[in-house]
């Protein structure tokens, strides 16, 4: 008896959304699988069972998804009726199969997938040393198979001569399991059963470690001559400003990624999603240093005015208005000097800092925005040489070769390093590394705002509950004013 795979939408009566799945008919009787997509009645094709064109991007993406997902229950389908056969190629080496991935993997130069692979497959080899084997057939993974191999890496000792930690070995179980199963896709081997069907991934949750407002203060307070350190502790310090900027998209990001609306606009390494933050002052005023051209003329602390008071004028800099607000100012909580007349005039004083500081601002951001115009092939912070990267846009198609790949990750573990020589010399217990500047935004961020999915979309989050458990088309300026509030607790002087 055939088998018919239809998309159905799924309504609830007084309801205008409506759930879509695929209907699976066989021998008259009907299973449901969901896709996991709500749109609403009127947005569904029932002719053509589609979503119609006019969802835009959403209705090419979802109808597309419909597809997929039918030709692979279409393949699980075949997949089940041969499960009982012996298949031809029972003999096939799962280490070689392994070996040869790992191989297309540097061909296709996915460097960063080799390396996670490349970890499993050196554990895969120690545990047959073990068994006195000398390779791994597909027939030998059963279920006693997945658990002594769980059980050996439980046993496996780091180099700090600790147990490799539990979440470590559930990372490499999953990489053996998803080579297993690719396998399968490829038909390179066909199981009579699932060996991993009694593997449990227990992920564990981690704590996330952040620096505190004081700790941040003490790193942007830091004096020193070495021009290494100072190098990183700005680069860190713009990984805050960044929204919690990746270590990788630090090292990557060029000049062309600024726009003229003043954000950079990027493609996230890790992820290849897209990401975007607003040019903020604290942002601006860090990396004016690294530009290779005279800014000695963006100063705030060198900008004046002229104050006038009681018919006298004064030309005073950003420092001397905020000591006049002082003078202004209620001590003790009690007005002093006529009450309302001070403050009005320490209010008069400190607008007058906020025109000097947004006047600042605009002259700095349009500086910015014109050097990187002249020069969209260099990167922002002077951590990789350019010549070595020439050209190449860090998009979503990027392909690195292996030296530029090792030379990102020789430059992360060094900055690392350094960071942990600033942490020593600002006295800061947590221990500092590149993602720590990730969880202390996300938790700065969030004593300044409830809002989870602000937050989310301000880390380039895809998932809400990546967030939770740690807010792409969202509206620009509600990401913006909760950052630009938390950027006005940084200072810059």
């Amino acid at each position: 008896m055939s088998v018919t795979y239809s998309p159905y939408l799924k309504t609830t009566k007084g309801s205008t959304d409506a759930k879509v799945y695929i209907r699976i008919t066989e021998n008259r009787s009907h299973r449901y699988v969901s896709l996991d997509e709500t749109i609403k009645v009127s947005q569904w094709n029932p002719k053509k069972k589609e979503v119609r064109s006019s969802l835009g991007d959403e209705s090419t993406r979802i109808n597309q998804k419909i597809g997929d997902t039918i030709e692979n229950l279409k393949s699980v389908h075949k997949e089940t009726k041969n499960t009982q056969k012996t298949t031809s190629n029972s003999k096939q080496s799962f280490t070689k199969y392994f070996e040869d991935e790992l191989n297309h993997l540097g061909e296709m130069q996915k460097w960063g997938s080799k390396k996670k692979y490349g970890t499993s497959y050196y554990h895969l080899q120690k545990f047959q040393e073990l068994k006195k084997v000398k390779g791994t057939l597909f027939t030998d993974i059963t279920s006693i198979w997945v658990r002594d191999f769980q059980t050996y890496l439980f046993k496996v000792k780091t180099p700090k001569e600790t147990y490799m930690k539990h979440n470590s070995v559930m990372n490499i179980m999953k990489s053996i399991r998803r080579c297993y199963r690719l396998a399968i896709k490829q038909r390179v081997f066909i199981p009579t059963i699932d060996p991993f069907i009694t593997f449990e991934n227990t992920t564990k949750p981690v704590e996330k470690k952040h620096l505190t407002s004081a700790d941040v203060e003490k790193i942007f307070r830091l004096d020193t001559d070495d021009k290494y350190l100072l190098l990183t502790k700005k680069c860190f310090l713009c990984q805050l400003y960044g929204q919690g900027m990746r270590v990788s998209d630090l090292l990557t990001l060029k000049f062309r990624k600024v726009t003229d609306d003043g954000r950079i606009e990027y493609t996230q390494f890790k992820t290849k999603k897209h990401h975007q933050f607003l040019l903020s002052l604290p942002f601006l005023n860090t990396v004016k240093d690294f530009l290779d051209v005279d800014t000695s003329h963006l100063s705030l602390k060198d900008m004046v005015t002229e104050y006038h008071l009681d018919g006298k004028k004064e030309i005073l800099n950003i420092e001397q208005l905020r000591q006049k607000v002082l003078q202004y100012l209620p001590a003790g909580g009690s007005t002093h000097r006529g009450g309302k007349y001070d403050m009005d005039k320490a209010k008069q004083i400190q607008d007058m800092i906020s025109e000097m500081t947004d006047s600042y601002y605009y002259l700095l951001k349009t500086f910015f925005i014109n050097y990187a115009k002249k020069n969209p092939d260099k990167f922002i912070f002077p951590l990789l040489p350019n010549q070595h990267y020439t050209g190449i846009d860090f998009n979503d198609e990027v392909r690195l070769t292996k030296p530029q790949y090792n030379r990102l990750s020789s430059t992360t573990a060094l900055y690392n390093k350094r960071l942990k020589t600033i942490q020593e010399l600002c006295n800061i217990e947590t221990t500092l590394t590149t993602h720590l500047s990730r969880h202390t935004y996300t938790n700065l961020l969030l004593m300044t705002t409830e809002d989870v999915y602000t937050v989310s979309k301000s880390l380039g989050h895809q998932k809400l509950e990546t967030t939770q458990h740690y807010i792409d088309n969202f509206i620009k300026e509600k990401i913006d004013e909760p950052n630009q509030n938390l950027m006005n607790t940084f200072s810059i002087v």
